[in-house]
């Protein structure tokens, strides 16, 4: 594990040597090794050990030790690459389960455990830096979840080992935990032996951060540690100490969830991508809160060893939705904050760990129900902080209450901005020919003063009619004015003043928001206004085009919604002449595949990426500059089975065979950028490629055709 590789270089590789192996192969080792040790752990100690429930509640302070002092990650990666420290603790974690029974007194067991738990931690730690280095974010919590339903994998298989093996053979503890610690050892060597350093694309900071604006994440995370601990140390020892549990009965548990989640990790890595961590974590939250409550109600109302075994399964199931916390944190970090933030948040969620487990061992002898009461209660506050993750969180939108304060700073800006407005002039003329008009255009940037802005415009759609137009904060020279209006052969430039205007305000009364069937189009200004059942789409006040107002891209999103709610699936999605992406974001928000969307022009495809970025939607869309389907990256994701198309009558007419071979049968065109009276004519060419009019939104003087390859 010599070589240095990166990311992209990998790609070459063969799938089984990519970074994303790696992941896999350590999501088999760890599992093995842990969960052995933590399958007969309540027995071990109970039965070799002569543990009462506060000897466990210390055993378990013990273990978590570690966790707290996970930050230490952040000085070790300062001499130790990142990749070869997480091996280097997993390793550690083997030898230690291997040894465990060799230990049998109070004083072994806790050093051992000590020696196992740092093994745990630090490879955790490293592990989900890893993980957020590693996948893209458009892929995160599909690939997490399967890296979940792996680790479940191999876990159920040393799980049923032991209940088929542990009465049949009388298996000691000694043999199990030499299996399973060595079986994670050998692992370790292979994941050591047969692939290089991978390098991320972007250096980690290797200091100790702490960021306000990583607040909610932090707090999640207290709370999280907290919660998880009773389940972990109480809910197992609950059912040997109260119900008698043998190993095999325990482990028989285990193997019940393990096959659920084998089943059901994947099905939740699409639920966080489809439905948005906030979502799944509240789902998850309410979950814990109704089984934790029940399990109260086994003390206190004598509920039987059923309830207590269908409540242990759920407990785990629930857990599983756990990995929305990485996802948000993965969308809302810099890039070069993650490993250090992960050794971090290790440290925060073992705060209470680390006294927790001891405090409550000494509650269980007065009152077990008590303990999971307090459970119950750390589940409904993590519930109420759940619900500050935006739908959409992403960098500068961390909590629901980030838009609020961008709305905010964009006001004090517009104050400033309006105490420095001062005078603009207007200089416009018309001529035939896009030739000249350019040239004209080119000429005008050498004028003195020099102009602000150029504009060189078709006045109608192959009319040949062109306007050029410029902007001056001094009046400009109408002398140069008239000899270029000579030169060209243009009409006489008309100069006119134009009054001072804040244009931010006039934009914003102007531009109120927009509602195009469930999608919701609005500015900052109007962040206090997002339904919460809408899909909002975030376009700032100063984009005049692709803000859902005008009636072609209010048409597209009408067109784009009846589609979704007629039952049809977006699984490859392109936006052709994408302005602000706003149509291709109302995709990314239906459907979690990535997008994928082209402008010809390089500014554009600048605004639809920050546009991407201000949505949460960053990774989701895949901004190319290109005119049409002119571009490798399109070629390569085609047949398409939407493509949107909102740009003019001459290059959807153009673009008409092009459609053809990029749609796949029964996949639809949604185009628009035409006047009414020009709708025939487009539907009249695409029926000569094989499409048919699916349906027609006239809106004003304004067309949007829906169209359906055959």
């Amino acid at each position: 594990m010599r070589k240095h590789v990166t990311l992209a270089e990998a790609e070459a590789f063969p799938l089984w040597r990519r970074p994303i192996a790696l992941l896999f192969l350590m999501a088999l080792a760890m599992p093995i090794a842990f969960n052995v040790w933590s399958a007969l752990l309540n027995n071990f100690v109970i039965e070799v050990g002569n543990f009462d429930g506060s000897d466990i509640g210390w055993l378990h302070t013990v273990r978590e030790i570690p966790g707290f002092f996970a930050i230490g990650v952040i000085a070790l990666i300062m001499f130790m690459r990142e990749q070869v420290l997480g091996l280097v603790s997993l390793l550690m974690l083997g030898v230690a389960t291997a040894v465990t029974a060799y230990f049998p007194s109070m004083g072994g067991i806790l050093t051992i455990t000590m020696l196992s738990s740092i093994g745990f931690h630090y490879y955790e730690t490293v592990n989900q830096s890893l993980q957020l280095q590693w996948l893209p974010k458009d892929r995160a919590p599909k690939v997490l979840g399967w890296l979940m339903a792996a680790g479940s994998a191999a876990t159920l298989v040393a799980y049923g080992a032991i209940v088929v093996t542990w009465r049949a053979f009388d298996l000691s503890y000694n043999l199990v935990y030499m299996i399973g610690g060595g079986a994670t050892v050998v692992l370790t060597i292979l994941a050591f032996v047969l692939y290089p350093q991978f390098e991320a694309p972007t250096p980690q900071v290797k200091k100790f951060i702490l960021r306000r604006r990583y607040w909610l994440y932090y707090a999640l995370q207290f709370m999280a540690g907290a919660r998880r601990q009773i389940f972990v140390v109480f809910a197992g020892f609950m059912m040997v100490e109260r119900f008698g549990f043998d190993v095999h009965e325990i482990t028989s548990l285990y193997l019940i969830n393990l096959v659920i989640n084998i089943v059901l990790a994947p099905m939740f890595g699409r639920f966080v991508a489809f439905y948005g961590e906030r979502r799944a974590l509240a789902f998850e939250y309410i979950g814990l809160v109704s089984v934790f409550l029940a399990y109260g109600g086994i003390y206190y109302f004598g509920w039987g060893v059923l309830l207590a075994s269908i409540l242990y399964i759920l407990d785990h199931l629930f857990f599983a939705l756990a990995l929305a916390l990485k996802t948000y944190f993965q969308k809302i970090a810099d890039p070069a904050d993650i490993a250090p933030t992960a050794a971090v948040a290790f440290t925060i969620n073992h705060i209470a760990a680390v006294f927790l487990p001891a405090a409550l061992g000494y509650l269980w002898l007065v009152s077990p129900a008590a303990v999971f009461m307090l459970a119950a209660t750390m589940a409904g506050v993590s519930l109420g902080l759940a619900l500050l993750i935006p739908r959409h969180p992403a960098k500068g939108h961390e909590t629901i209450f980030q838009t609020r304060l961008s709305a905010a700073a964009l006001s004090r800006a517009t104050r400033k901005q309006r105490r420095f407005r001062m005078t603009t002039y207007s200089a416009i003329t018309t001529l035939t020919g896009k030739e000249p008009a350019e040239q004209m255009g080119l000429a005008m940037e050498n004028m003195i003063p020099k102009p602000t802005g150029i504009g060189v415009y078709e006045l109608e759609d192959g009319s040949g009619l062109w306007e050029v137009g410029a902007y001056f904060v001094e009046a400009p020279d109408e002398t140069e004015l008239a000899l270029l209006a000579a030169a060209f052969g243009s009409k006489p430039f008309v100069v006119s003043e134009v009054p001072e205007t804040d244009w931010v305000s006039h934009v914003r009364r102007e531009r109120s928001p927009v509602v195009a069937g469930r999608f919701f189009v609005y500015g900052s200004h109007d962040a206090d206004k997002v339904p919460e059942t809408s899909e909002p789409l975030l376009i700032e006040a100063a984009m005049a085009f692709g803000t859902g107002h005008h009636g072609t891209t209010l048409g597209c999103l009408k067109a784009l919604d009846r589609l979704a709610s007629n039952g049809f699936q977006g699984h490859n999605v392109a936006d052709i002449g994408c302005g602000t992406a706003v149509l291709a974001m109302g995709a990314a928000r239906l459907w979690p595949e990535q997008v994928i969307a082209s402008d010809i022009a390089e500014l554009a495809v600048d605004v639809a990426l920050a546009n991407a970025q201000a949505n949460g939607l960053e990774g989701r869309i895949h901004c190319v500059e290109a005119a049409g389907f002119d571009h490798p990256d399109i070629a390569a994701r085609a047949p398409f089975d939407l493509v949107f198309a909102n740009i003019l009558k001459g290059p959807l007419m153009d673009l008409a065979d092009d459609m053809a071979t990029h749609i796949a049968p029964r996949g639809y065109a949604i185009l628009s950028g035409l006047l009414v009276e020009q709708a025939q004519d487009i539907i009249d060419r695409y029926q000569n490629v094989g499409f048919s009019l699916d349906h027609r939104d006239d809106i004003g003087e304004w067309s949007a055709l829906t169209l359906i390859r055959t």
